[in-house]
């Protein structure tokens, strides 16, 4: 798995750190039952089937360690589409990320706006290769490849600010907050110049 991401969006040199249903609406009528043409005395409902009708009944819920991917898919998303341009306010901030990990990403955002920095870079994220660990019902760690070949520019003149290349694997903590898992600490120590790092 790899996603071109990383040291040009922050995650190295200061982001490795710790850190019901609503009723129903008793003014809106029931629908009588869909029945059969036929006669007034033969009038039938239509059969259902069983299993159809279990799969309609009910959602099917995401395991922990989906529910866990899906945090992270958020947490690379939102660091790409705020440096693009950079939006220390994106709403993403707030769902997929917290503690330190939160503070430290709208900070570096909010410096590349007064820098007036961009980021370009592939935007393509494959977690299908990441390595899941639910520590306790409340804490989680994911370890993945990561391949940053993100180029970031001055975005008035396009001028190249950093264009250099490095993989390596990341482990990001996570944490249950209000029912969502949010990204609190990521450690890339293991990444390394070039594109061989997950070797």
């Amino acid at each position: 798995m790899c996603l071109a991401v990383g040291v040009s969006w922050g995650l190295l040199g200061g982001c490795g750190l710790r850190s019901g249903g609503a009723g129903a609406d008793s003014s809106v009528p029931t629908p009588a039952p869909v029945t059969h043409e036929g006669t007034d005395a033969e009038r039938s409902p239509l059969p259902v089937d069983d299993a159809s009708e279990q799969a309609a009944d009910s959602t099917e819920e995401l395991s922990v360690e989906e529910e866990v991917l899906e945090a992270v898919q958020g947490f690379w998303d939102t660091m790409i589409e705020a440096g693009r341009p950079p939006d220390p306010k994106h709403s993403g901030f707030e769902r997929y990320y917290t503690g330190e990990a939160l503070d430290h990403s709208r900070s570096r955002t909010e410096r590349m706006a007064v820098l007036g920095h961009v980021v370009d870079g592939d935007a393509g994220v494959d977690l299908r290769g990441a390595e899941v660990t639910i520590e306790s019902p409340e804490r989680a760690q994911v370890r993945h490849c990561l391949v940053d070949d993100a180029v970031v520019r001055i975005a008035s003149t396009g001028e190249v600010v950093s264009d250099e290349v490095l993989s390596g694997f990341v482990e990001l903590d996570l944490v249950l907050v209000d029912g969502d898992w949010r990204v609190s600490r990521t450690d890339a120590a293991g990444v390394t110049q070039g594109r061989s790092g997950c070797d």
